[in-house]
């Protein structure tokens, strides 16, 4: 079984401490696992004005660039999303990103919620948008969670939007804790819990020094 093929490798290099722990609770030998974290290419700035293409002049920006599926957590950050409002008016949530939760992300946001002057979704776009997402946004923030058997593996978006020098909220499962440290490199919070990420996202966006 592939348990056993694991076992007769000369190593196992799982790109995250839960990956790794994972592996070890179905049986494979400790001694050959060896975590190495995933990295990323560089995102680089570039001149696609990201504001004007999807009006969002004077909006402080948050932004997810994922697929829409559910452990991703998109919906709990919509649902979060009037808590910010309260708070930051010109708050604004972008969504990168295609998938077969789409017609019901869209229907909680803009029928459910009523948010259709906070929610754009920008659907797949290519690299150099993507970059100039990271590069634009003043939050990045995926919330993810354990979903029946989806779980993140990592989360190399964090990578992406750090490089381009942006803190991030992200929820605290699965591999997630190696890709962002809590309180340097950005907030882990209870994917959960629509009050802790709300507040996460509202002192990121008043905390500019932090």
């Amino acid at each position: 079984n592939i348990i056993k093929k694991m076992n007769n490798a000369s190593a196992i290099t799982p790109v995250s401490t839960y990956t790794a722990n994972h592996f070890k609770a179905l049986g494979v030998n400790p001694s050959l696992i060896n975590v190495i974290n995933n990295g990323t290419t560089p995102i680089i700035k570039n001149n696609i004005d990201i504001r004007e293409k999807y009006k969002l002049e004077g909006k402080q920006v948050i932004l997810t660039v994922a697929r829409l599926i559910k452990h991703k957590g998109q919906d709990n950050l919509l649902k979060a999303l009037p808590m910010i409002l309260g708070v930051i008016p010109n708050a604004h949530y972008l969504m990168v990103g295609d998938g077969p939760d789409k017609k019901y992300l869209e229907d909680l946001a803009f029928h459910q919620l009523g948010l259709g002057g906070n929610v754009t979704f920008a659907g797949e776009i290519s690299d150099e948008n993507v970059a100039a997402c990271y590069h634009e946004c003043d939050v990045f923030a995926m919330i993810s969670r354990q979903y029946k058997n989806s779980v993140e593996g990592f989360g190399i978006a964090f990578l992406e939007a750090g490089y381009a020098g942006k803190p991030v909220v992200g929820g605290d499962s699965g591999g997630i804790p190696d890709a962002v440290e809590h309180n340097k490199t950005g907030v882990l919070v209870n994917p959960n819990n629509l009050e802790e990420i709300a507040e996460a996202i509202i002192d990121l966006l008043q905390n500019k020094n932090k």
